[in-house]
């Protein structure tokens, strides 16, 4: 079949009645009693020829006609009929995402969520998005992801060490994805069984003194400890008390009723204010501490706020525990004592150390 020419096209005069030029491959120019010309493409789905418009000739010119026919051919070879994919297209346009990118599609996404969401939710999978992900991804076709890609981001986060971050980011990857899906810019949302790579990794167990003649030990060269330092007082209040040493670093002067000798400490983790009892020996501790601190916020202050996270173990490896214990590993010191060796009830030292109300304040004495 001989193919048309531009200089056929151009010389086409219309007549009484429609007059069709074809091309081949089902590509035909209708040229109309009125003078208009239009692209028209016949192909077959399930044994029944159709017929999609293409466009007006010369808005849509020879080569551009070819193209457009070749491109719905190559779709209808993976089963997409030229109405499915213009119905698709509907569906794009009214999502009104332009920037179909990765970076685009997951700020979109959080624009979406961000009413639906408290701050430091929306925070968090912000910074996730754009530190995690938006290097490795941002300029990427969300069409074109796949599940290598989230793979290759969830490595970099475990290769900082946490696994279980890298679950996070893969599952807000997923979401950021399932979002372009049902905006309809993707068909299926790929990483499914990617997570299942990344296991929880195992809780550290933290070393712990559990025989009474080695905690006697460990508290005597502590107390005999000559210079001054805020580990040395940090480090016994932990002992004493059972808290988080977190919370015990962050402990301020205003939380604090010697009166009543409680510490009313405000727990970060649990949002909560728990009722903390104050024996003799913190009693005395603190007594010393404010001669040191009395005129700041924090009762262990340092130039910059409360002391810093590595004094506890400087500390430790100090007076030379280091690898029997440390600060957390002292609260599993406290639960295993008063139970095992004082006969405590294991309830009032789970309150010890996970705090109770302020009308109810655990205190571990025998009557």
């Amino acid at each position: 079949m001989t193919k048309l020419t531009d200089k056929q096209i151009k010389a086409a005069k219309p007549g009484d009645k429609k007059i069709k030029l074809t091309d081949g491959g089902g590509l035909t120019l209708i040229v109309h009693p009125r003078g208009s010309k239009t692209w028209v493409w016949r192909y077959r789905v399930d044994g029944k020829q159709r017929e999609m418009t293409l466009g007006s000739y010369p808005s849509v010119g020879l080569k551009d006609a070819r193209q457009r026919v070749e491109a719905q051919r190559n779709q209808l070879d993976t089963n997409i009929t030229p109405d499915v994919a213009v119905m698709r297209a509907e569906v794009q346009a009214r999502s009104g995402l332009t920037d179909t990118t990765f970076a685009g599609i997951a700020r979109a996404w959080l624009v979406e969520e961000r009413p639906h969401w408290a701050e430091k939710t929306y925070v968090r999978a912000r910074n996730r998005i754009e530190k995690d992900a938006i290097p490795l991804l941002g300029t990427v076709e969300v069409a074109d992801i796949t599940a290598v890609d989230i793979k290759a981001v969830a490595l970099k986060i475990a290769d900082r060490g946490s696994h279980e971050t890298a679950r996070r980011v893969i599952r807000i990857l997923r979401q950021v994805l399932g979002y372009a899906e049902a905006e309809g810019l993707i068909s299926v949302v790929p990483g499914a069984n990617v997570i299942d790579r990344f296991k929880p990794q195992p809780k550290k167990h933290h070393p712990t003194i559990v025989e009474p003649e080695r905690l006697a030990l460990f508290l005597q060269a502590l107390d005999a400890w000559p210079h001054q330092t805020l580990g040395k007082p940090l480090l016994q209040i932990i002992a004493h008390t059972g808290q988080r040493a977190g919370e015990v670093r962050k402990m301020r002067w205003a939380d604090i009723d010697l009166s009543a000798k409680v510490w009313n400490n405000p727990v970060t983790k649990t949002g909560i204010t728990i009722a903390i009892p104050l024996t003799v020996p913190v009693i005395d501790i603190l007594a010393e501490m404010y001669k040191l601190n009395g005129h700041r916020e924090f009762v262990f202050a340092s130039e910059n706020g409360p002391v810093s996270e590595p004094a506890t173990m400087n500390m430790i490896r100090k007076i030379g525990f280091d690898g029997e214990t440390d600060a957390h590993g002292l609260r599993a010191t406290l639960r295993t004592l008063v139970t095992e060796h004082l006969g405590f009830d294991e309830k009032l030292a789970e309150a010890q150390l996970m705090g109770s109300s302020k009308n109810e304040i655990p205190c571990l004495r025998k009557a």
